[in-house]
């Protein structure tokens, strides 16, 4: 016969685990909620789209938390499965749904064209009059019309491909690759976070709002990016560093951000011999990669330096100063800031290399953090990255940026119906307050955790 408390105990974990099924099918509804808001675009009623897409996400992240909290300490095969399962379904969801909340696809698709035709996107604008008749087929975005491709020589090689089987079906073959990119994304992720005995953590990955909306629904060529950085982690902890460094230099080929994983990785190997191959997997890659684009005739550049310059989103940074120091004040600034935090996190990171994984963690997520909190313009879909970084060490700070950023998709209410991307004030500060919180949160836990050290010293000295 059993006790009472175990009674009592099988009932708990069978709430429990009612809790996480009804939490999982809500999570996919709330994902599928997508089509409905897919079909009022198409429909012509796009009004308070926005608003709709702010609080489809904030819920789905309430879901993901909530699935996240009631995780087993130690997942078996089937929970790890059904997270998988959902996961997956998730995404295949959205395959078919035509992007509403970002028109960037239709600039890849259109940049791939230009490839295709054996122009250079990096020298030619898409308002190029011998363009006229490929614009009339593709139709791409008038507001990107006067600015040459910012992407790296192999995101737009990926563009290429999906380019190459024509206006009709270029669409579903690009979603049709981020979304293979996102589940991915969530394999590597679990390997990764298997080895680090990290497993729990993994519905932060598998249900991440971000991961999955942004490579289905938008269909972000960023997917990439945080497939290129998990994937560079994984080979590190492997201790295949030439490996790790030719995927990061597969990342940067497609946006920059995975350049700076490089520093983390380095500081945290083992031997010199290990740094010597990471650095050099990624010199041989991007020699490799922009050596060929230099060969076929490209000027890999762009226009990133005006997309700086002209474009403002979601920067609480920027929105806070720049009225008062303007765009070189700004500058000067922003260099001073990344040169002082680089620095700093450099010796901190190598002061903690023998430490635990932990400290690792910690400098990854800093390092790629840096130039987002850093950046002008700071769109939702830069974070996925991010995204799989939370699950490593999850926190305050990063918590409450990939909950808050999505907030400003607010300015689809007005970008869908009348054209005007303008970020509200509201938005931005709200998202600039949350990471003022998370940031003062960090600091007094960071110093919290020195207590009980201090305090022992404290009590032997009085002792003795």
């Amino acid at each position: 016969m059993l006790k009472h408390s175990e009674h009592q105990a099988i009932a708990k974990s069978g709430a429990v685990n009612l809790t996480l099924k009804l939490a999982m099918a809500l999570f996919v509804i709330v994902i599928a909620y997508s089509l409905v808001l897919a079909h009022q675009v198409g429909g012509g009623s796009p009004s308070h789209i926005g608003t709709q897409v702010v609080i489809q996400t904030l819920s789905a992240y309430v879901l993901m938390f909530l699935v996240w909290k009631n995780a087993p300490q130690n997942p078996n095969l089937e929970w790890v499965r059904t997270l998988f399962l959902v996961g997956i379904l998730a995404r295949l969801l959205l395959l078919f749904v035509e992007p509403y909340t970002s028109n960037d696809v239709s600039r890849y698709l259109f940049d791939g064209r230009i490839l295709l035709e054996g122009l250079d996107p990096y020298r030619i604008a898409h308002d190029a009059p011998e363009l006229m008749s490929l614009r009339a087929q593709w139709q791409p975005p008038q507001e990107h019309a006067k600015y040459v491709t910012l992407y790296p020589p192999l995101a737009l090689s990926l563009c290429a491909i999906a380019s190459s089987f024509g206006s009709e079906h270029a669409l579903i073959v690009w979603k049709s690759m981020t979304t293979l990119a996102s589940i991915a994304t969530s394999f590597v992720a679990y390997k990764v976070l298997k080895r680090a005995e990290l497993v729990r953590h993994l519905p932060l990955v598998l249900l991440s709002p971000l991961l999955i909306l942004e490579a289905g629904e938008s269909a972000h060529i960023d997917v990439f990016s945080a497939l290129a950085v998990i994937t560079a982690i994984w080979a590190w902890q492997c201790q295949r560093n030439l490996l790790a460094g030719l995927v990061i230099g597969l990342g940067v080929s497609v946006k920059l951000l995975p350049l700076l994983l490089l520093m983390p990785l380095a500081v945290f190997s083992r031997t010199w011999l290990a740094r010597v191959k990471l650095c050099l997997g990624v010199l041989i890659c991007l020699a490799l990669v922009y050596g060929a684009a230099l060969f076929t005739g490209l000027r890999p550049v762009g226009s990133i330096s005006v997309f700086f310059t002209k474009w403002r989103s979601s920067s609480p940074l920027f929105h806070w100063l720049e009225p008062y120091l303007g765009q070189a004040g700004m500058l000067y600034l922003v260099l001073s800031l990344a040169t002082v935090f680089m620095l700093a996190l450099l010796v901190w990171g190598w002061r903690s290399r023998n430490k635990p994984m932990a400290a690792a963690f910690v400098m990854m997520q800093t390092t790629l953090a840096l130039p987002l909190l850093l950046s002008p313009v700071v769109f939702s879909w830069y974070l996925m990255p991010m995204a799989v970084l939370f699950a490593l060490r999850p926190n305050v700070l990063l918590a409450l940026w990939l909950i808050t950023l999505p907030i400003s998709y607010e300015v689809l209410n007005q970008f869908l119906c009348c054209g005007v991307w303008n970020p509200a004030a509201w938005a931005v500060n709200l998202i600039g307050m949350a990471l003022v919180t998370g940031s003062v949160y960090s600091i007094i836990n960071f110093f919290r955790s020195l207590l009980p050290k201090n305090q022992s010293i404290k009590r032997s000295l009085t002792a003795s």
